[in-house]
């Protein structure tokens, strides 16, 4: 296929920014091994504030604030402020286990700011598994609370739930249960095996339980008028992306590598070798999808079970292009 030049963008339009690697959880599923990372190699403040000045100065859409756990970057409320301040929309990812309310608080009273937490079970016994910790749900369950109390049930909130062979069959009673909290959107998507632990528990729901999983979220999505209930295909996202071969932003990890998606095995350079953001991406991140080191391999993805054929056959690590 031959891509004409002016399907690529100049700059970035959104991207996912993984503020830090600290974080409370141990997700059994985690793609970024966050928790065992050296904290001494994630990007500076000074660093995050010259990336913040290029992200305005480069007219970017919105961001997504992750980690790790955005809510443990000592850095996190002066970066929303700056970005919100010029109308970036930021929608912050978070576990929902830790928070201090002063700046929670704040936050829910921007107009700019809205919130996507993870819970994947009711069951205190499931979910507290993926999330390697105890007491999770009921942490979650007071997080949402008070986002709702802050913004008077103002702001964005959506619930993402990750499905494994330890809660696809729950997905009936999951959305019950949401169905009494203000909650804006219920996001489910199937479990990429990216490491070991996860591979080693056959944590992977089947091709026939995703789709099963697939059609009864639309059932549900069809029923309900006050919320969207959504399933994400993980493949189908890249196999998309990978068909256009347009780059429309990508995920920056905490010490400044990059990646078209934290499913795929690959870093595309470092903001800290290049320079800045928009030097990488005219060194060739932009057009990413098309690198020939990568190409044969993504060409081939179509189900998730082929996302995880490729990060096992490089041993559950991320490759530096």
């Amino acid at each position: 296929m031959n891509y004409c030049e002016e399907i690529f963008f100049n700059y970035p339009i959104s991207i996912i920014w993984e503020l830090t690697n600290s974080c409370l959880s141990r997700c059994i599923y985690c793609s970024g091994g966050f928790a065992d990372k050296d904290k001494t190699k994630e990007l500076s403040t000074e660093e995050k504030k010259k990336l913040v000045k290029e992200l305005i100065n480069n007219k970017i859409f919105a961001i997504n604030l992750s980690g790790g756990e955005p809510f443990l970057c000592n850095d996190l409320e002066w970066i929303v402020d700056e970005l919100t301040n010029n109308e970036i929309q930021v929608l912050i990812a978070t576990t929902g286990l830790v928070y201090k309310e002063e700046l929670l608080r704040k936050l829910c009273s921007n107009p700019f700011v809205s919130f996507n937490i993870s819970l994947d079970s009711f069951n205190v016994e499931i979910n507290d598994l993926h999330r390697g910790c105890d007491g999770t749900v009921d942490q979650v369950e007071k997080f949402i609370q008070a986002v709702n109390k802050f913004s008077n049930g103002r702001i964005f909130v959506a619930l993402e739930c990750v499905l494994t062979q330890k809660n696809i069959e729950s997905i009936d009673e999951y959305i019950e249960k949401v169905k009494k909290l203000s909650v804006s959107e219920i996001r489910f998507q199937s479990v990429v095996t990216m490491n070991q632990a996860t591979f080693n528990q056959k944590l992977s729901i089947t091709e026939e339980q995703r789709i099963e999983a697939e059609k009864k979220v639309e059932q549900w999505n069809s029923r309900i008028t006050d919320k969207h209930i959504n399933f994400v295909d993980q493949s189908n996202t890249i196999e998309v992306s990978f068909r256009k071969g347009r780059n429309w932003g990508g995920i920056l990890s905490p010490e400044g590598d990059l990646m078209v998606s934290v499913y795929l095995p690959y870093l595309f350079g470092n903001i800290r070798d290049e320079g800045s953001l928009k030097a990488a991406w005219d060194k060739g991140f932009s057009r990413a999808w098309l690198n020939s080191k990568t190409y044969d391999d993504i060409e081939k993805i179509h189900t998730v079970t082929d996302i995880e054929a490729l990060c096992k056959k490089y041993e559950w690590r991320k490759l530096r292009l």
